[in-house]
């Protein structure tokens, strides 16, 4: 009958002047290169979950960004339809169409103000003040004197082509920020 095999856990050799003898790893050990052999799956894992959540993000930018983008247009393009928009003395019914022309920039307004961001909300909102002072000018002209000189008109319409470069600035920016930055405040 043979002796029953008694084979041990083979180790790392040591030298006598190793100062750091644990350096070398076993076999089968569980350390490896100073570090536990779960590392490598632990950092595999973690790199997987960070660009999981990096994939999130950008798809929640998205998804933010295009239905902002079409509000945007939509109260730009209301608001050049309004610069557009030309008053004849003689033209009945102005008021109605000039009322349905805003009708339309505060419904896009509306979409803009609930897209946001909260940044875009002053530029925004004295765009839509500018309209109303538009059209208050015009009511004013009609009740009162219809010989005066256009000049009313023009002056109104710039203050809107104004405050829509503004607004369109403002509008670049928020689109254009992905809001990854972090904002400390001091």
């Amino acid at each position: 009958m043979a002796a029953p095999c008694t084979a041990t856990k083979p180790t790392a050799a040591v030298a006598p002047d190793d100062p750091v003898p644990s350096a070398q790893p076993a076999v089968g050990d569980r350390w490896l290169f100073g570090l536990p052999r779960s590392t490598p799956a632990l950092v595999h894992r973690r790199a997987q979950r960070t660009g999981a959540e990096i994939a999130a993000r950008a798809e929640h930018r998205k998804t933010r960004r295009e239905p902002r983008e079409s509000a945007y247009k939509e109260y730009i393009a209301s608001v050049i339809f309004l610069i557009d928009w030309e008053y004849y003395d003689d033209e009945p019914n102005q008021d109605d169409e000039l009322h349905q022309l805003l009708l339309s920039i505060r419904k896009a307004w509306s979409d803009v103000a609930l897209a946001g961001p909260s940044k875009i909300k002053a530029p925004s909102e004295r765009l839509l003040d500018a309209c109303i002072a538009f059209r208050v000018a015009v009511r004013e002209r009609a009740q009162n004197d219809f010989r005066t000189p256009r000049t009313w008109a023009s002056n109104a319409k710039a203050e809107i082509q104004v405050q829509l470069s503004l607004f369109t600035d403002a509008a670049q920016v928020a689109l254009d920020d992905d809001e990854s930055r972090r904002r400390f405040r001091g």
